[in-house]
């Protein structure tokens, strides 16, 4: 409902994880050096794994959590996915300003 609302195109329900997350980035052009994967369960280790940084919330499965390059401070549903765009939208702020100077 959230991505529906704020126009971001998503995929739901899906059994074949790797498989649509390979045919997503196929579609867009991305190579797995160019991806972040953020999981929680067991069922995302294999995402995670593919993808050149693997995200997991603190509250996460310990197998996600294993595999994850970066663990948020927040828990699922409570601002994980917020934290980490906050730290994206920093570093491409950052890297902007850079440029300028």
């Amino acid at each position: 409902v959230r991505c529906e609302k704020m126009g971001v195109p998503f995929v739901h329900g899906v059994v074949n994880k790797l498989g649509t997350l390979m045919d997503v980035c196929g579609e867009k052009g991305l190579q797995p050096h160019e991806v972040a994967f953020m999981g929680n369960d067991i069922n995302d280790v294999e995402c995670m794994s593919w993808a050149s940084v693997a995200i997991a919330p603190t509250d996460a499965h310990h197998s996600a959590l294993e595999v994850a390059n970066f663990v948020t401070s927040r828990r699922g549903g409570d601002g994980a996915v917020r934290e980490i765009t906050d730290l994206l939208m920093d570093a491409h702020a950052a890297r902007l300003m850079a440029d300028i100077e």
